[in-house]
C-alpha cells in the first residue's frame, strides 16, 4: 500500500488498531515513519489510531477495554448508549487483583461486583442502569447530580438504577443518589427543578402539575411546573441547561407563543432558586392570586 493509500486509509478508519493489523496496509518501515512522524499515535500498548482520530472518546474506549480487558463503564458506557455525552477520561472496570496504571485518560477501577454487560464494537459495555451507578459515584461531588438526571432525561430508568444501586457494593453517598432518583422518578429533570420543591409548596403552589406537556398549534411545550386554575407556568432556569443567547432567544419565543394562548410564564433562575425560595414562592403565589383576582390572606378589603 503506498503512503497515500495508507493515509486514506486512516483517514477512513477510526481504530484503533493493532500494529499487525496496520500491517497489512503498510510496510514496517513505513509504519515505522509514520509513528516517527507523529502521523500514527500510539494510544496504548499495541493500540494505535490515526492523528486525526486520536483524541475520539469511541477510539480510546475501545482501546482501554482491548488494554485492560475489562468493561467499558461509567460516562464511557453512558455514551454509547446514548444516555451520556463524550467522556474526558474513559473508565474501565475489571475484576479485583488486574487493576493497571495507564495514561491521565484512563482510570481502571478493581471491582468485586460483576457487572451485566452487552457488546458495542466487539468489546463489553456496562448496562446503562450499572453505568450511571458508576458514573455517579466517579464524578466530583458538584457534578454527580447532572450525571443521574442527565442519563434519565435521555430515557434512563430511574427504577432500574435504583435497583442497580441497591445491587452495588460501593456507591459514593448512596442517599443522595435516591434522593436524585426519587426526584427524577417525580419528573425532575436537573437538580435545580429538584429544589423547585422548596418552592412548590403551601396550599397554592403545590396544586402545580409537574412537566406539564401543552400543545399550541403545531409545537409542544413541556412545562416544569403548571398552575391550572389560572393557567400560569413555572420555569426553573439553570446555570448550564438553560444559558446562551440562543437559549434565551428560544426561551423568549416559546414564552410569547404560551402567552399567545393565555399562558403566563414565571421564570426562576439557579441562583435565586438556592438562595431565596421563599421570595420565589411568594412572588409566585402573588402572581396566581393576581391572575384569579384573589387578595392574598389576611389583605384589607375595599369599603
Amino acid at each position: 500500500m503506498t503512503t497515500a493509500a495508507l493515509a486514506h486509509y486512516l483517514l477512513t478508519h477510526v481504530g484503533p488498531f493493532t500494529f499487525s493489523q496496520l500491517r497489512a496496509h503498510a510496510s514496517r518501515a513505513g509504519l515505522d515513519a509514520a509513528i516517527r512522524r507523529g502521523e500514527i499515535v500510539r494510544l496504548l500498548p499495541n493500540r494505535y489510531a490515526s492523528a486525526l482520530h486520536a483524541d475520539s472518546w469511541h477510539a480510546r474506549s475501545l482501546a482501554a477495554a482491548d488494554w485492560a480487558h475489562g468493561a467499558i463503564a461509567g460516562d464511557a458506557a453512558l455514551a454509547f448508549a446514548d444516555l451520556g455525552d463524550a467522556p474526558a477520561r474513559v473508565d474501565v472496570v475489571v475484576p479485583t487483583g488486574r487493576h493497571k496504571r495507564g495514561p491521565s485518560w484512563v482510570r481502571v477501577h478493581a471491582t468485586q461486583d460483576v457487572a451485566a454487560t452487552w457488546r458495542a464494537f466487539g468489546r463489553r459495555v456496562v448496562v446503562p442502569p450499572i453505568a450511571v451507578v458508576q458514573a455517579y459515584s466517579w464524578a466530583a461531588n458538584h457534578d454527580r447530580a447532572e450525571r443521574v438526571f442527565a442519563a434519565c432525561r435521555r430515557g434512563a430508568k430511574p427504577d432500574q438504577i435504583v435497583e442497580a444501586a441497591q445491587a452495588t457494593s460501593n456507591v459514593a453517598q448512596r442517599r443522595y443518589l435516591m434522593r436524585l432518583l426519587r426526584a427524577a422518578s417525580e419528573g425532575a429533570e436537573s437538580y435545580l427543578e429538584m429544589k423547585a420543591d422548596r418552592v412548590l409548596r403551601g396550599p397554592v403552589l403545590s396544586q402545580c402539575l409537574r412537566q406539564h406537556w401543552v400543545r399550541v398549534g403545531d409545537r409542544r411545550f413541556k412545562l416544569d411546573a403548571f398552575h391550572e386554575a389560572s393557567a400560569t407556568a413555572l420555569e426553573f432556569d439553570g446555570e448550564g441547561y438553560h444559558s446562551g443567547i440562543a437559549q434565551v432567544a428560544a426561551d423568549r419565543e416559546r414564552d410569547s407563543i404560551l402567552a399567545s394562548v393565555g399562558i403566563l410564564t414565571l421564570r426562576f433562575g439557579y441562583a435565586r432558586v438556592l438562595d431565596d425560595a421563599e421570595g420565589c414562592r411568594a412572588l409566585a403565589e402573588a402572581t396566581i392570586r393576581s391572575r384569579r383576582h384573589e387578595r392574598p390572606a389576611g389583605s384589607a378589603t375595599s369599603q
